[in-house]
């Protein structure tokens, strides 16, 4: 049997077509994993920079409104205790989420993620509540382990205090939950930018209200502006889930 040279072109021009088709399927998943990670890095410096921006707005006006009295020390004493939680126990809890949230997504899919940070919302809610229950109901006796120098009035103002901005740490691991879904997901310009509600509260309660409530503003904007993400991020969820 003679072989036939026509034959032999075309399967050779087939296995090279194959072998181009292969290589393109091969380069095209690091390509788009490339612009993906790229856009996400445009994404959170832009949101960082709008966030160090807005905070820096609120620092002078805090400045220019309460500069270094006695009621801003009383402010920065109600902020220790929720800002040591919120850095001990929110910013583990979001890293952690982020990671299993991921793989439950490509092992189980959507279903079970959602499933899983609900799950998880309610342990860290739970957590956070029996520990943020004491401090509203003794916010002096906090108060007096943290500013020992204080005397009674200081005590009283800065416990007062101390009761609106736990409040804020206990919205802050709803939105720490929140964010870690999105992201999980490689979701990160409406988590991003949605959290910068926050710092627009801050100013808008100092510009609007420090003239009623005085340094309680200060204490009124996180609280606000939390629960407005929190409220966004959660409308936002099942357009997340369509795209």
């Amino acid at each position: 049997i003679r072989p036939n040279p026509r034959a032999a072109r075309v399967s050779s021009a087939t296995l090279a077509h194959a072998a181009l088709d292969s290589n393109r399927a091969r380069w095209s998943i690091p390509q788009a994993m490339d612009r993906r990670a790229l856009r996400s890095s445009v994404v959170l410096s832009a949101s960082r920079a709008l966030g160090l921006l807005l905070t820096t707005i609120v620092g002078i006006l805090s400045a220019a409104l309460f500069g270094t009295t006695l009621q801003k020390d009383c402010y920065i004493a109600s902020k220790m205790a929720p800002g040591l939680l919120s850095s001990l126990l929110l910013s583990g809890v979001y890293m952690t989420l982020v990671v299993v949230l991921g793989e439950a997504r490509q092992r189980d899919g959507q279903g079970a993620q959602v499933a899983l940070a609900r799950r998880a919302l309610w342990i860290t809610g739970a957590v956070m509540g029996a520990i943020c229950l004491p401090i509203l109901i003794f916010p002096g006796g906090v108060i007096r382990l943290t500013a020992p120098g204080f005397g009674p009035a200081e005590v009283r103002l800065a416990a007062r205090l101390l009761r609106v901005t736990i409040l804020a740490v206990l919205l802050e691991e709803l939105i720490a939950v929140q964010r870690a879904l999105y992201n999980s997901s490689h979701r990160f310009g409406v988590p991003g930018f949605v959290g910068r509600m926050v710092e627009m509260s801050e100013i808008a309660c100092l510009v609007g209200l420090s003239g009623r409530i005085g340094i309680f503003a200060l204490a009124l904007g996180p609280l606000v502006g939390n629960g407005c993400a929190a409220l966004a991020l959660g409308v936002l969820i099942p357009f997340h889930y369509k795209g």
